[in-house]
């Protein structure tokens, strides 16, 4: 399978981040205030190493059925760690089947997948999802995508036109704040049976619902796409479910043929945090507990140049934002701010540093407003034949973190990430995995 390959991948971080080969570009950038801005950061990975699996078979002239499965070993269990058996978990990435009927120009598919918001490179074809070439496996800010559970559906029109809907698993991203609401409420509760239990999850009423047209004209590939969302909470005693998403565009254009291909997409909308690298959140409770989306807008550009046979240049920007979401409450007991980015927020220990890690959150609420970031690199085919690929890559990326102000202002922080990879692809594959 091409996405099959054996990584040794290093990892250089100028700000300690205390991460594997996946970078955390929102609170994993540390502030001043948090030993571990002064402190740089290295390591070498193979939990990116990948696994997997392909079968296909014919039913009729018309009718294929398909069955994909991939896993690696970015994920640890509460007796992972580094020092001595190395020994981290295996971990679900995608698993689905497929139904195509080719006299229908109909699609079917269930299981674990990429999010149907995540661009293609062609049609609406699985296992073409248009992946940035990084090394880090957080990829870039501005990114739209997810991993998870979903049903598909998607009709061809032709062979210039698709549209297509998904029902997505759920889970909101929320930002509970410093201060608890008024009246008993419930939005989230820690994991039960089969689920993680050290983190939580929402208390969702439905599945995230994803839309998407596409067209392929012969000269480039295009997308408009949205995506519809529910978020709900339980406060004083009765249910309340509010209403996000968003929508947006994308596009691969080939500027040079097989030389330079230029790419573009956005999405924008209320609560849409959770579908962006940067992992902003989605909501935040009112003071009387009812949640409150965010307004978002996540963007990428990229360039991709295949300089050569063997080697391939990649350049990304991209940036994720939310706007304030501010909230009081004027009580017995005095003013207190609510929401995300409220500017009653305390950052006046954001730029001094604290004696300690757990110290370095105090009076720091850093609520982040932006994340952009700049980043490129190269893949060079070291070998490429019947024994199959030897790949070799690097990059470097220059990321920014913003936050909004509050009471001692609003200051930023900043990192600088290199990496190196060298992968062994067993079989031949038709084009790299990223």
């Amino acid at each position: 399978m091409a996405n099959t390959f054996i990584e040794a991948a290093s990892i250089f971080r100028t700000r300690n981040e205390t991460a594997d080969i996946g970078s955390n570009f929102n609170t994993g950038i540390p502030m001043p205030n948090n030993p571990n801005y002064f402190l740089s950061e290295f390591r070498e990975s193979a939990h990116q190493s990948r696994l997997a699996l392909l079968a296909e078979g014919r039913v009729d002239e018309f009718t294929k059925l398909g069955g994909y499965f991939e896993t690696d070993f970015q994920s640890a269990g509460a007796s992972s760690n580094s020092v001595q058996s190395n020994s981290y978990t295996l971990r679900l990435r995608q698993a689905y089947a497929t139904v195509d009927k080719n006299d229908w120009g109909t699609y079917v598919l269930g299981g674990q997948a990429w999010s149907f918001l995540t661009m293609f490179k062609d049609d609406m074809t699985p296992r073409q999802e248009n992946i940035p070439l990084t090394i880090d496996a957080q990829y870039v800010p501005g990114f739209t995508w997810l991993r998870n559970p979903q049903f598909r559906v998607v009709q061809h029109f032709g062979d210039l036109y698709a549209a297509g809907l998904a029902l997505e698993s759920p889970q909101a991203v929320i930002f509970s704040g410093p201060n608890s609401p008024l009246v008993p409420t419930t939005f989230n509760n820690t994991g039960g049976s089969g689920l993680n239990p050290t983190t939580t999850y929402s208390t969702d009423v439905g599945p995230d619902i994803v839309a998407k047209v596409t067209a392929d004209p012969g000269w480039g590939h295009f997308e408009l796409y949205g995506v519809g969302r529910a978020f709900r909470s339980r406060a004083n005693m009765s249910n309340h479910t509010i209403i996000g998403g968003g929508g947006g565009a994308g596009a691969v254009m080939p500027i040079i043929p097989k030389l330079l291909d230029f790419q573009a997409d956005f999405l924008a909308g209320n609560g849409i945090g959770r579908y962006g690298s940067v992992g902003l959140p989605d909501v935040t409770p009112r003071p009387n507990g009812v949640l409150a989306p965010i307004p978002e807008i996540q963007a990428l550009v990229g360039l991709v140049g295949h300089a050569t046979d063997t080697i391939d240049l990649y350049a990304y920007a991209g940036v994720e934002a939310a706007d304030s979401t501010p909230f009081t409450a004027f009580t017995s007991s005095g003013t207190l701010p609510f929401g995300y980015g409220n500017i009653l927020y305390n950052n006046s220990a954001c730029l001094h540093e604290a004696a300690s890690v757990t110290a370095a959150a105090t009076n720091c609420a850093a609520n982040t407003s932006r994340v952009w970031q700049i980043t490129g690199g190269f893949w060079w085919d070291v070998y490429k034949g019947d024994f199959g690929r030897l790949r070799i890559g690097g990059q470097g990326s220059f990321t920014e973190r913003s936050v909004f102000a509050g009471i001692g202002g609003g200051p930023n922080t900043d990192e600088g990430i290199f990496m190196a990879s060298l992968r062994y692809y067993p079989s031949h594959p038709e084009a790299a995995a990223a």
